[in-house]
């Protein structure tokens, strides 16, 4: 190989700057990951309502007992907490 076989054009060099900037910010960029996975949540909880109904009626009673879960211990340590 030569010298020449190694050197890269400037548009070559932007675009994998850019490349490499992209998938940074998609490493860091917390809200839209969160997006992309709230998204994905969504798709897999549709295609389980079709697919198996009581299942996800299942699912949506499960995550209301939780969040009646956490609301109840956040109440009882905002109760504590203010003593």
């Amino acid at each position: 190989m030569s010298g020449d076989d190694f050197r890269v054009t400037p548009e070559q060099a932007r675009r994998e700057l850019a490349e490499a900037l992209n998938a940074i910010e998609d490493k860091i960029n917390v809200p839209k990951r969160v997006g992309r996975a709230t998204d994905r949540a969504r798709r897999r909880f549709a295609a389980l309502a079709d697919e198996k109904p009581a299942a996800a009626v299942a699912g949506i009673v499960g995550v209301a007992g939780l969040v009646g879960v956490g609301v109840g211990v956040w109440a009882v340590v905002r109760s504590v907490a203010s003593r």
